[in-house]
């Protein structure tokens, strides 16, 4: 029968896990902290278990919930428990699940075990106390404001404004952005959402919408691609929102956060006043979750710069810069996108930095020749050894930037220190190495400072003095718990009276103890003088009971017996004195003790026993309390050093990463030339990523030229050419030389651009419900309203997803408005028929190209020959490709009969009529245009210039070099002319032409 109990532990649990569901959210656990466990509990109710969630979490955790056979309240209770050094492992697989857990912790009365919450913790505001696990750790805030438009907006109905914030915990950057379009609910109206969110990949997100605009958030939460492990979403009404668009609560949480005057300083909190809603909300979320979390953040980037390249219509996933977290891009591992491939760094910090960087290309041709010239300074033959010395000693660097967070926020353990300590030993190595190295050091280091080497010099001096001043550094190594810190003296002499006197009583009461060990091994081996020296006596330790002496069961009679011959005569012992008294025969008796051996059981040996215990658990709390106050001063010390290290370190890793990849690839240096429009000239281009996936076959580059007299390109090719990845491949060199980088080229000559858009088929999951035409408007619209003369458009088969006549109609539309933009395009199609529009014809500065297809008779194949050419190259393709793979016969047949039916242009010669004037004369191509096919047989010298017998001069009117096949609109053009002109046939050494 269940023990009726009303325990206040299960009052105070269930009545803070209402209080911390209300104001957390429903999916909250509260771990309580009873002795050495945290225990979770529920009561039953029927079939369930309630009051808590406590079974979700035991079965996110693999706990046991079981009976614990008391009651509450006259129903079961129920329970799961974890140890007290298990809390870590448990906390991320609860959060890593979308809870928040809400940790107590007893306090320091032991009579009346008073609990007191010590953490909260959610998917966005948990720093593991591990160096080595994730790399950065975002919380993303979005406020979505809905307003009628201001005098000059280029908008005329109501618009929206996004206000984007994000903080990431592990290295306390933080930045916010605002854009404004329309207030459509379409896709394209959260391209910069999307963009943001996949550059920070926010593992909790908070969504406060106007109320209009929240009917439509499942729309948007689709189009933004959120897919954090928790989201928020914020009541407008409630007084936390209200004051978050109020520049009082504004002003006051900058300022607390940081200098007073911060908020009047920058004038973005004011001009982006969404995005400072966004921010300010944010860091009140994160500070009622844990204060120390927001304690020395970074002033946030300000994203709103006119450097920054804008990359619309999801340019990141289209060109595979990011991941596409999909199974078919996780098997490639490495080689999965541009960035995995591209991220060369060999510290966490350099991944973070190059994840930044190569999603934020940028226009500043200052900073790129700067980022150019010092690639160039690292390939020379002289100076390449720098690369190879610091790739092989830069990964031995922890992540600084995240252990100086982990200090602030108290979550980190001495062997985290002892890592940040011989991190700056190996910078030190590192910075003494490459002293000598001027442009490299007034490259890594910003400043008028007279020598930037001892600049950095002296800040690891002053990391290395402040932590030796406190710490004994060599034993903080592997102390990875508070557990471990028992019986292992860190802190060095003369910082606390206290543990000076605790520690001497600790080291004697060891030492009595291990020379009681050492004496009853050695009188031991004395009688029983075995051939070697043996252990008969070995030490066990629990963590209840402290430290005894064992021994088996044979061997603990050898003991007795030495001790016995001992107690009788001592001095017939060598160097065999007994350290304390109360250890002879009469006082040791031997009791069973662990898995059958013989346990040592004498007083006075109990009590060192005893007070090595005592000493310990004395030692364990003084010392994590005088380990909590050095994390103190090294973070009011040390934190700017740290910081200025760690940026030193990125800055390093990144700039090796890019002379490493330039120099083991084969990149070229871009060349940055001024000109009124942006463009490209770029030189056996390749693709970054293609090039080494595809090993079966070499990689054929490119030239392409782009921007100047051919600002746009119309790609043709058959299917699997490359046209794609042509294309892609010009998109990622551009970033990739817009972000400093050097390029897949033997030569990339550019002007920067402002503005990449993309239009590449395969984007319809980003979207999901909406048609593939939708989205390719949705995206083509974004391209039209916003792209000008420094504007790159790269797009594969446009309009794809409706019937032919729009779809051609479209196109050209778009050609035209991107033409007379002078926007720099490529387009990759299969409208063949577009070339000849008239108005395609008068686009002067459009380019006409294919990838080479060749036809291999002798093995009956396509050659994909997959060089670049001028004009459209053959308009019939498909069938032959679907021959190559393999369709089998009778289908293709009846293919062929479908196309030479109804697209006679594409039959063979065979397939042709012949004319009614002339069995001889066959109606095939338009001679005049050389495009269509010929649907009327025209009379060259016309026939009403023949006499009755129908000769015109020396030659009847049928001959058949007066006949000639033309098309309906050709012919239409000939009679039309009102001034009428002879034509002949003439050989010319180009064949037979009709000239007047």
């Amino acid at each position: 029968m269940a023990k009726k109990e009303n325990f206040s532990i299960f009052s105070h649990y269930f009545s803070v896990t209402r209080e911390n569901a209300k104001k957390y959210g429903e999916d909250t656990i509260v771990y309580m902290q009873v002795g050495s466990f945290f225990e979770l509990y529920g009561i039953k109710e029927g079939d369930l278990v309630v009051g808590s969630k406590i079974e979700e979490i035991s079965n996110i955790c693999d706990l046991q919930c079981k009976e614990k056979k008391v009651t509450y309240e006259g129903k079961m209770v129920y329970m799961a428990g974890i140890p007290l050094n298990s809390l870590d492992k448990y906390i991320e697989k609860t959060i890593h699940s979308g809870y928040t857990a809400v940790v107590y912790v007893q306090g320091d009365d032991k009579d009346e075990k008073e609990r007191i919450m010590d953490s909260v913790y959610s998917p966005g505001t948990y720093i593991s106390s591990d160096t080595q696990m994730k790399v950065s750790n975002h919380i993303m805030c979005i406020w979505i404001d809905k307003h009628k438009p201001m005098v000059r907006s280029i908008h005329k109905g109501e618009i929206m404004v996004v206000g984007i914030s994000s903080i990431d915990v592990i290295t306390g950057e933080s930045s916010f952005y605002q854009y404004e379009t329309e207030y459509k609910i379409i896709a394209s109206n959260f391209d910069e959402l999307q963009r943001y969110v996949s550059v920070y990949n926010p593992s909790e997100t908070i969504v406060a919408c106007a109320t209009d605009v929240k009917n439509e958030i499942g729309k948007i939460m689709d189009y933004s691609g959120i897919n954090s492990s928790k989201i928020h979403y914020v009541d407008m009404n409630s007084s936390l929102a209200k004051n978050a668009t109020k520049q009082v609560y504004q002003n006051h949480i900058v300022s607390e956060v940081f200098q007073n005057d911060t908020f009047d300083v920058c004038l973005e909190f004011r001009e982006k006043d969404s995005a400072t809603k966004s921010y300010c909300y944010l860091l009140d979320f994160v500070k009622e979750r844990n204060p120390k979390l927001i304690n020395k953040i970074s002033l946030p980037i300000f994203n709103n710069v006119s450097s920054r390249v804008i990359l619309a219509n999801h340019t990141l996933i289209q060109l595979n810069i990011l991941d596409d977290a999909s199974n078919e891009s996780k098997r490639y591992g490495k080689k999965s996108s541009i960035m995995s491939f591209l991220n060369q760094c060999c510290t966490t910090i350099g991944k973070r930095k190059f994840r930044h960087l190569l999603t934020n290309p940028t226009t500043d041709e200052e900073w790129l020749k700067q980022e150019y010239s010092i690639i160039g300074y690292l390939l020379r033959d002289e100076n390449y050894e720098l690369v190879d010395h610091l790739r092989s000693t830069l990964h031995k660097t922890k992540d600084i930037e995240k252990i100086s967070r982990q200090v602030i926020v108290k979550r980190v353990f001495p062997t985290s220190i002892y890592d940040l300590y011989s991190s700056i030993q190996t910078m030190h190595q590192i910075s003494t190495y490459i002293q000598k190295h001027d442009e490299l050091n007034n490259y890594l280091v910003d400043g008028d400072m007279e020598s930037k080497t001892a600049w950095i010099l002296d800040k690891y001096e002053n990391v290395k003095s402040v932590v030796d001043k406190y710490l004994i550094i060599q034993d903080c190594e592997g102390i990875s718990s508070n557990s471990l810190l028992s019986g292992n003296i860190i802190i060095r002499p003369g910082i606390s009276d206290e543990y000076d006197e605790v520690v001497l009583k600790y080291n004697e009461n060891k030492k009595l103890f291990d020379d009681v060990h050492v004496h009853l091994n050695a009188i031991t081996n004395e009688v029983d003088k075995p051939q070697n020296t043996m252990v008969y006596v070995k030490i066990h330790k629990t963590e209840k009971s402290g430290s005894y002496f064992e021994s088996t069961l044979s061997r603990s009679k050898l003991v007795k017996k030495a001790l016995k011959l001992y107690d009788a005569d001592p001095g017939s012992f060598r160097n065999a004195v007994a350290p304390i008294d109360g250890i002879s025969i009469d006082d040791v008796k031997f009791v069973s003790g662990n898995s059958g051996n013989k346990k040592i059981d004498c007083d006075a040996i109990d009590m060192i026993s005893r007070n090595i215990v005592k000493y310990e658990d004395q030692l364990t709390k003084i010392t994590m309390k005088l380990f909590s106050d050095i994390l103190e001063i090294i973070e009011f010390e040390l934190y700017d050093d740290l910081r200025a290290i760690s940026t030193y370190i990125g800055k390093l890793d990144l700039i090796q990463c890019k002379a490493y990849n330039a120099k083991n690839r084969n990149y070229c240096c871009p060349e940055i030339h001024d000109a009124e429009s942006s463009f490209v000239d770029a030189k056996s281009m390749r693709h970054c990523l293609i090039e080494y996936l595809q090993q079966h076959e070499v990689y054929v580059p490119n030239d392409i030229i782009i921007g100047k007299d051919d600002a746009g390109i119309l790609l043709y090719g058959t299917n699997a050419v490359g046209k794609t990845s042509l294309i892609r491949a010009l998109g990622i060199c551009v970033i990739m030389a817009q972000c400093g980088m050097y390029v897949p080229c033997s030569s990339f000559v550019y002007k920067p651009y402002t503005a990449l858009f993309s239009r590449i088929l395969g984007n319809d999951n980003l979207f999901r419900g909406l048609s593939t035409f939708a989205v390719e408007m949705s995206e083509l619209r974004v391209i039209l309203n916003n792209a000008d003369k420094h504007s790159l458009i790269l797009g594969d088969e446009l309009c794809s997803g409706t019937e032919l006549q729009s779809a051609l109609s479209i196109f050209v539309s778009g050609l035209k408005r991107l033409h007379d933009r002078a926007c720099s395009f490529i387009f990759a199609t299969h409208f063949h028929d577009v070339i000849y529009y008239d108005e395609v014809k008068a686009l002067t500065n459009l380019a006409v190209k294919h990838m080479e297809v060749t036809y291999n008779p002798e093995i009956d194949a396509l050659v994909y020959d997959r060089i670049l050419k001028d004009g459209p190259g053959s308009n019939t393709y498909g069938l032959e490709v679907c021959k190559s793979l393999h369709l089998d016969v009778e289908f293709l047949d009846y293919a062929y009969q479908i196309r030479n039916k109804y697209f006679v242009e594409t039959s063979g010669a065979l397939n042709y009529n012949t004319t009614r004037y002339n069995a001889a004369k066959l109606l095939g191509k338009c001679e005049m245009c050389e495009v269509a096919m010929g649907t009327e047989t025209h009379h060259l010298a016309e026939q009403h210039t023949a006499d009755k017998d129908g000769f015109i001069n020396s030659f009847h009117k049928n001959h058949k070099a007066n006949l000639a096949s033309i098309c309906e609109a050709c012919h239409n053009k000939e009679h039309s002319e009102t001034q009428e002109k002879t034509k002949r046939k003439k050989k010319t050494t180009a064949g037979k032409s009709i000239i007047e």
